[in-house]
């Protein structure tokens, strides 16, 4: 039988127009999504977290000894974001 895990994240963009980033925390990995739901009402009350909307709270699904990444990655700081606009519009 596979056993998962539910990672808790915040995420949410940061910075001004022009210099937009994302921002993302994990907060924990917990034995069932109802405790992943739990951890959320209890950081929404802490500074920070709840200056921000309860849909920056993200779980994710892990199933323990699966590799995650099998396609590999690229660097956003590689990517030429600016090129795939000009494709996606000509």
């Amino acid at each position: 039988m596979e056993e998962k895990v539910y990672i808790l994240f915040h995420e949410y963009e940061l910075g001004k127009e022009g210099d937009i980033r994302d921002e993302s925390k994990m907060l924990g990995a917990y034995s069932s999504e109802d405790k992943a739901k739990e951890a959320i009402e209890f950081y929404y009350k802490l500074p920070g977290f709840c200056d921000y909307p309860k849909e920056c709270f993200e779980i994710g699904e892990c199933t323990l000894g699966r590799y995650g990444w099998v396609d590999g990655f690229f660097n956003t700081e590689d990517y030429d974001y600016e090129e795939e606009e000009w494709d996606e519009q000509n």
